[in-house]
C-alpha cells in the first residue's frame, strides 16, 4: 500500500489487506532512480522515497529533475529525510540554539521540495530513526502529519503516528532474512 493510505488504516477508516508493506527508501541517492523505481514501475508498486535535500544533485545523488519525474509518474512519492540528515538525539547535545537548528532541518526541505517538485511535505523520516519531542512538536507545527523511524516491527492501530515503526532491508540481506524481516507481529 502507499503511504499516504496509512492515515486511514491506523484511524481504523479502513481494514488493511492481509500481507501488505509500505516500500519507503531514504536518502535520495541516484540509485533509486536507476535502480529501485524501474522496479517498482514494472511490477506496478508505488514507494516513498525520504530525501534530504543537502545531498540532493550530489556525485551519489539524484537531482531534482530525476526526482520530479519519478513524481510525475505516480510511482514514487517523495517526502522528507531533514536538511542535513543529521542526528536530532546528537544534534539536541551540540547545538546551541536546538529549536532554531530543528526548524530549519524541517522547514527547508519542505520549501526545496515544494519549489522543485511542485508539491507539499505531508511526511518526515527521521535521519537513523531519532527523534526528540522538540522534533515532533517542529513536525506537527509545520503540518507534517506522520513520520518513520527505523525501529523494526508493524504498527498496529494505536501506533503513534509521528513514530512509525519500519524494517530496514539491506541489500546484503538474504531472500530468507527478508522474508523473516516481513514477518511481523503488532
Amino acid at each position: 500500500i502507499g503511504l499516504e493510505e496509512l492515515p486511514e488504516y491506523l484511524e481504523g477508516k479502513r481494514e488493511i489487506p492481509d500481507r501488505s508493506v509500505v516500500i519507503t527508501i531514504d536518502d535520495g541517492y541516484k540509485s533509486t532512480y536507476t535502480v529501485a523505481y524501474p522496479i517498482l514501475k514494472e511490477f506496478d508498486f508505488t514507494a516513498t522515497l525520504f530525501l534530504y535535500t543537502d545531498f540532493v544533485g550530489g556525485g551519489a545523488a539524484a537531482n531534482w529533475k530525476q526526482l520530479s519525474e519519478m513524481k510525475d509518474s505516480g510511482t514514487v512519492d517523495v517526502q522528507s529525510h531533514s536538511k542535513s540528515h543529521t542526528s536530532f538525539a546528537r544534534a539536541k547535545l551540540e547545538k546551541k540554539n536546538y529549536k532554531k537548528w530543528v526548524r530549519t532541518e524541517v522547514e527547508e526541505p519542505n520549501k526545496l521540495i515544494k519549489k522543485n517538485i511542485g508539491h507539499k511535505v505531508s511526511y518526515f523520516a527521521y535521519p537513523y530513526g531519532d527523534n526528540t519531542e522538540e522534533v515532533v512538536q517542529q513536525l506537527q507545527a509545520s503540518d507534517i502529519s506522520l513520520a518513520v523511524t527505523v525501529q523494526k516491527g508493524g504498527n498496529p492501530a494505536y501506533a503513534d503516528p509521528m513514530r512509525l515503526r519500519r524494517t530496514m532491508i539491506y541489500g546484503d540481506d538474504s531472500f530468507k532474512s527478508f522474508k523473516q524481516k516481513l514477518q511481523v507481529l503488532v
